[in-house]
Protein backbone atom coordinates (compact mmCIF):
# COMPACT_ATOMS: atom_id res chain seq x y z
CA UNK A 1 0.00 0.00 0.00
CA UNK A 2 1.38 3.48 -1.10
CA UNK A 3 2.11 6.07 1.75
CA UNK A 4 0.55 9.38 1.36
CA UNK A 5 1.73 11.92 -0.06
CA UNK A 6 4.26 14.77 2.15
CA UNK A 7 3.30 17.72 2.47
CA UNK A 8 6.80 18.59 0.52
CA UNK A 9 5.54 16.29 -2.36
CA UNK A 10 2.08 18.15 -2.92
CA UNK A 11 4.13 21.03 -2.66
CA UNK A 12 6.81 19.91 -5.82
CA UNK A 13 3.70 18.81 -7.70
CA UNK A 14 1.66 21.84 -7.44
CA UNK A 15 5.74 23.83 -8.39
CA UNK A 16 6.12 21.44 -11.27
CA UNK A 17 2.92 22.31 -12.88
CA UNK A 18 3.52 25.59 -13.92
CA UNK A 19 4.72 26.38 -17.08
CA UNK A 20 8.54 27.27 -15.99
CA UNK A 21 8.57 23.85 -13.82
CA UNK A 22 9.84 22.87 -11.04
CA UNK A 23 13.81 24.19 -9.55
CA UNK A 24 14.95 23.02 -6.12
CA UNK A 25 16.03 26.47 -5.64
CA UNK A 26 12.40 28.01 -5.79
CA UNK A 27 11.51 30.35 -3.20
CA UNK A 28 7.97 29.13 -2.57
CA UNK A 29 10.30 25.74 -1.30
CA UNK A 30 12.58 27.94 1.55
CA UNK A 31 9.26 29.69 2.39
CA UNK A 32 7.96 26.42 3.42
CA UNK A 33 10.59 25.61 5.86
CA UNK A 34 12.42 22.89 3.62
CA UNK A 35 16.38 22.97 2.13
CA UNK A 36 17.28 22.47 -0.78
CA UNK A 37 18.46 19.63 -0.84
CA UNK A 38 15.64 18.34 0.83
CA UNK A 39 13.28 19.05 -2.49
CA UNK A 40 16.36 17.92 -4.81
CA UNK A 41 16.19 14.72 -2.94
CA UNK A 42 11.86 14.24 -3.02
CA UNK A 43 12.13 15.16 -6.33
CA UNK A 44 14.29 12.57 -7.26
CA UNK A 45 11.96 10.27 -5.55
CA UNK A 46 8.77 11.18 -7.76
CA UNK A 47 10.95 11.35 -11.19
CA UNK A 48 11.53 7.51 -9.55
CA UNK A 49 8.15 7.15 -9.26
CA UNK A 50 7.01 8.19 -12.18
CA UNK A 51 5.03 11.93 -10.93
CA UNK A 52 7.75 14.21 -12.49
CA UNK A 53 9.93 14.29 -15.29
CA UNK A 54 13.27 15.89 -15.73
CA UNK A 55 14.54 18.08 -18.16
CA UNK A 56 18.65 18.80 -17.44
CA UNK A 57 19.72 22.33 -18.14
CA UNK A 58 23.37 21.81 -17.00
CA UNK A 59 25.59 19.38 -14.93
CA UNK A 60 23.82 20.66 -11.94
CA UNK A 61 20.99 22.11 -12.49
CA UNK A 62 17.46 19.91 -13.67
CA UNK A 63 13.99 20.71 -14.16
CA UNK A 64 10.97 18.99 -13.42
CA UNK A 65 7.52 19.27 -15.01
CA UNK A 66 4.74 17.24 -14.01
CA UNK A 67 3.65 16.48 -17.90
CA UNK A 68 6.54 14.95 -20.59
CA UNK A 69 4.65 16.86 -22.72
CA UNK A 70 5.74 20.29 -20.62
CA UNK A 71 8.88 18.55 -19.76
CA UNK A 72 9.02 17.96 -24.29
CA UNK A 73 7.90 21.58 -24.30
CA UNK A 74 10.75 23.48 -22.53
CA UNK A 75 13.67 21.19 -23.78
CA UNK A 76 12.51 21.69 -27.51
CA UNK A 77 12.50 25.64 -26.76
CA UNK A 78 16.21 25.60 -24.92
CA UNK A 79 17.36 23.59 -27.13
CA UNK A 80 16.47 25.85 -29.92
CA UNK A 81 17.98 28.89 -28.41
CA UNK A 82 21.18 26.98 -26.86
CA UNK A 83 22.16 25.88 -30.41
CA UNK A 84 21.27 29.41 -32.02
CA UNK A 85 24.14 30.84 -30.55
CA UNK A 86 27.50 29.38 -31.35
CA UNK A 87 29.63 29.73 -28.34
CA UNK A 88 33.19 28.21 -27.70
CA UNK A 89 33.34 26.01 -24.58
CA UNK A 90 36.53 25.57 -22.22
CA UNK A 91 36.59 22.43 -22.30
CA UNK A 92 37.16 20.83 -26.15
CA UNK A 93 36.93 24.41 -27.29
CA UNK A 94 38.07 24.50 -31.21
CA UNK A 95 39.21 27.28 -33.09
CA UNK A 96 36.91 28.36 -35.95
CA UNK A 97 38.13 26.95 -39.06
CA UNK A 98 38.58 30.41 -40.87
CA UNK A 99 41.10 33.06 -40.25
CA UNK A 100 40.36 35.65 -37.67
CA UNK A 101 39.03 39.30 -38.89
CA UNK A 102 41.92 41.14 -38.88
CA UNK A 103 41.38 45.09 -40.07
CA UNK A 104 43.41 47.52 -39.80
CA UNK A 105 42.75 48.58 -36.43
CA UNK A 106 43.48 45.50 -35.36
CA UNK A 107 47.21 45.15 -33.07
CA UNK A 108 49.36 41.82 -32.99
CA UNK A 109 51.45 41.98 -30.49
CA UNK A 110 54.22 38.99 -29.90
CA UNK A 111 55.46 39.40 -26.73
CA UNK A 112 58.89 37.30 -25.37
CA UNK A 113 58.49 34.63 -22.81
CA UNK A 114 59.29 35.87 -19.23
CA UNK A 115 62.96 35.54 -18.54
CA UNK A 116 62.42 33.74 -15.01
CA UNK A 117 60.33 31.32 -12.73
CA UNK A 118 57.11 32.41 -13.28
CA UNK A 119 55.84 31.46 -9.64
CA UNK A 120 58.31 32.93 -6.61
CA UNK A 121 57.97 30.82 -3.08
CA UNK A 122 57.53 32.32 -0.31
CA UNK A 123 59.60 32.61 2.74
CA UNK A 124 56.62 32.10 5.24
CA UNK A 125 58.50 30.98 7.74
CA UNK A 126 60.86 33.79 8.57
CA UNK A 127 59.72 35.35 12.18
CA UNK A 128 57.97 38.56 11.65
CA UNK A 129 59.66 41.43 13.98
CA UNK A 130 57.89 44.43 14.07
CA UNK A 131 60.06 47.68 15.18
CA UNK A 132 62.94 45.00 15.83
CA UNK A 133 66.30 45.57 13.90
Amino acid sequence: MASPPSALGILLLKLAARREGLRSLDPEIAAAGYTTSQASNKAVRLTNAGALHPVHIGHRHVRYFDTLKRAEAFQSKRSAFSTAVPTMRWLGAKAPAGPGVVTEATKITVCPPWPGPRFRALDTFSPVLVGHR
